[in-house]
């Protein structure tokens, strides 16, 4: 079973098992139970990486998925 990020708007980002069914379903916050969304967390490598370079790297990409 996949590991999925969620954020309580209290107490921040934490994550839980889930089916990829039931991903996109809300979550109770481990700490105060409220129901938390899903968040999509990027790796601090892509999110404070240069826009020419993601870009470039993106182009790739989609090359090598079109050939």
């Amino acid at each position: 079973m996949p590991v999925y990020d969620y954020k309580c708007r209290e107490h921040g980002l934490f994550n839980t098992l889930a089916t990829m069914e039931d991903s996109a379903k809300p979550v109770a916050c481990p700490t105060c139970q409220a129901l938390s969304p899903r968040v999509i967390v990027l790796p601090p490598e892509i999110a404070n990486m240069d826009p020419a370079k993601r870009a470039a790297q993106a182009r790739k990409v989609d090359a090598v998925l079109h050939r």
